[in-house]
């Protein structure tokens, strides 16, 4: 959060609000893309994080 009051010093809210949302979107695709061709079925996902 600090980070973030200091950015909006210098940056516009509007590309502050689209860089935070691209650095939480661009990871959880490529992870999400990882988990789809890694063949573990997706019931074996849930029953390791249960």
């Amino acid at each position: 959060m600090i980070l973030t009051g200091a950015l909006l010093a210098k940056i516009a809210p509007e590309q502050m609000a689209l860089l935070s949302g691209l650095l939480i979107t661009v990871p959880a695709l490529i992870i999400g893309y990882g988990i789809l061709k890694s063949g573990t079925p997706q019931s074996e996902l849930v029953e390791k994080n249960m």
